[in-house]
């Protein structure tokens, strides 16, 4: 399949007035001036789409598409009085509402032109079944934040059920991390 645009933004190159992308198994394997690619495959599939531009997905290295739905909200707080009223929220969110909240975020990158991703998990679950859906690419990385030097063992044996599970979820897409946070968090109790 050849797509050609108005412009196409190799990113490596400058860019190709009147060009053309030629992809072969969802992979690009060429890219040049339109006629030259015609030229060189008359017997692919051609898509002029017109006055685009062509250029490689956008990558957001530091997302969380499970809390989407929270875009906006407690914006009127300083960042710990945010902190705190997220957490209390997020806390009434079951699995319904993150997988819908992980796909509303997944939608919105695809849209935006973001094709990969660093992503933070909370639920985890949500997000990859979103990120499959929607075929991105990218890293997913289950949150560890503020840790007690005490309860590491117990935390990091959490941490290895938890890979251990979400790595059937996973797609050849996306591989799997953790993000590990070395500040120290006040711990408070929250009223729900």
């Amino acid at each position: 399949m050849i797509l050609e645009a108005e412009w196409v933004l190799p990113i490596t190159s400058e860019p190709i007035s009147n060009g053309a992308v030629r992809v072969v198994d969802g992979e690009i394997v060429d890219v040049g001036l339109a006629r030259d690619l015609r030229a060189r495959y008359p017997q692919e599939e051609f898509t002029n789409l017109h006055h685009a531009v062509l250029l490689p997905g956008f990558v957001n290295v530091h997302s969380h598409l499970e809390y989407s739905v929270f875009r906006g909200m407690f914006d009127d707080s300083s960042f710990d009085q945010w902190l705190m009223r997220f957490i209390v929220a997020k806390r009434k969110m079951g699995r319904v509402e993150y997988r819908d909240s992980a796909m509303l975020g997944a939608m919105e990158c695809v849209g935006s032109g973001i094709t990969s991703l660093g992503e933070i998990l909370a639920d985890g679950e949500a997000s990859l079944a979103a990120v499959k859906t929607l075929g991105m690419r990218g890293v997913a990385f289950l949150e560890v934040v503020g840790m007690d030097d005490t309860k590491i063992p117990a935390i990091m044996g959490r941490v290895d059920e938890r890979m251990n599970r979400l790595q059937a979820e996973a797609s050849s897409l996306v591989a799997l991390g953790v993000w590990w946070s070395l500040r120290r968090l006040h711990h408070k109790v929250f009223k729900e």
